[in-house]
Parts: structure tokens; C-alpha cells; sequence
């Protein structure tokens, strides 16, 4: 891929997903024309608006690290192991605050700490079972991305449980989020740029 590309892909997709996400947020939530009415929200509903901003986020950031795996295994994306690093970091920092974000709301609204969200509840109802998958995969991907900092020598299929954990985020955000429509266009949108990156590989090796 030309220096040029390679150069400003990696800033400007990331620039992309936080764009998308943070303007999909405001669309849903009527940010920030709602916080006028702060005080008349339910308890702990600030939490539920930054969870949902949190989560959004990282499913963004997600598809985004994918995408550019993708890439740079087909060798037209140069993403430096520190770069890699730090996103899969940031992502992880996201997930946490999702979650955490949201148990706090929970908290606040029912007047004691819901400490059993951080188990997935799968047999009791639809709702708890798409709660259940997300959960599976916020500690799936805790694993995946904390154990391979601290254990450096280990297996690279214990860090691609990331990959497993990403596909459970995505599950759980279209089952039990309100932003399907946000989801799919992300998806159709990192598609793309695989796509793209493909058909310029495919070009490259054509004309030799």
C-alpha cells in the first residue's frame, strides 16, 4: 500500500469510529439538548446514557482492530505491535467502563449494589440472556487481552479469545441494544475497508 495510505489509514479510521459512535450517541440519547432536563432523570440514568456511550465506543474501536488485522496480515496496513497494544488496551478500558457504568445505574435506580450482573444470568428471560452473552464476553475478553501482558509466553490462542469476546460484544449489542441500525452500518462500513484493501492486493499481485 502506498506510504500516503499507510500513513493516514490508521488515524483516520479511528478518527471515523469515534466520530460514528459519538454521534450516533448524541442522536439517540438527544444529547446535549436532554441534559437540560438532568434533574428531572430517573436515578441513576447519567449512568445508563455513559454506559451506552462506552459501550458504543468499543464496539467501534472493535470492528476498527479487526479491520486492521485484517490488513496487516494481508500486508496492506503496517500497525506497529505498540499501536496494537494500546488499542486493544483502550478497548478493554472501554469495556470495563461499559460495564461498570451500567451496574452502577442499575445500583443507583434499585437502591443496592448488583453485584450478580457481573455473573451472566442465561435461563431467565430474553433480556437477561442478551445481558448474559455480554457478560460472557467482558470476562472472556479480560482474559484475552490481561493474562497475555502478564504471561508474555504464551499461547496466541489464548489472546484471540479476544476475537470470540468481540463476537459475543456484537451479539449483545444487537440483542439488547436500541442502536441495531448503528451496528450493521459499522460493520458494512469496516467491510468496506477490507474490501477495499483486498481488491488493491488483488490489483497489486495482477500486475506483476
Amino acid at each position: 500500500m502506498p506510504e500516503v495510505i499507510n500513513r493516514f489509514l490508521y488515524p483516520t479510521v479511528l478518527f471515523m469510529a469515534f466520530l460514528l459512535s459519538g454521534l450516533e450517541w448524541m442522536a439517540a440519547t438527544d444529547m446535549p439538548r436532554s441534559l437540560a432536563q438532568w434533574q428531572s432523570f430517573p436515578d441513576g440514568q447519567m449512568f445508563y446514557l455513559l454506559a451506552k456511550l462506552t459501550g458504543m465506543t468499543a464496539l467501534s474501536l472493535a470492528l476498527a482492530h479487526i479491520g486492521f488485522s485484517v490488513l496487516h496480515r494481508l500486508c496492506l496496513l503496517r500497525v506497529s505491535r505498540n499501536d496494537h497494544k494500546v488499542l486493544g488496551l483502550a478497548i478493554a478500558i472501554l469495556v470495563v467502563l461499559h460495564a461498570c457504568l451500567f451496574i452502577t445505574g442499575v445500583s443507583l435506580r434499585n437502591g443496592h449494589i448488583t453485584w450478580h450482573l457481573f455473573v451472566p444470568d442465561l435461563l431467565n428471560g430474553s433480556y437477561n440472556r442478551g445481558l448474559g452473552v455480554g457478560v460472557i464476553g467482558f470476562w472472556i475478553l479480560l482474559v484475552g487481552v490481561t493474562i497475555p501482558l502478564i504471561i508474555r509466553r504464551l499461547p496466541r490462542i489464548v489472546h484471540r479469545l479476544a476475537i470470540f469476546a468481540i463476537t459475543l460484544g456484537i451479539a449483545h449489542a444487537v440483542w439488547i441494544g436500541t442502536e441495531k441500525t448503528y451496528i450493521f452500518m459499522l460493520i458494512g462500513f469496516f467491510a468496506s475497508v477490507i474490501a477495499v484493501g483486498l481488491v488493491f492486493n488483488m490489483r497489486r499481485y495482477a500486475a506483476k
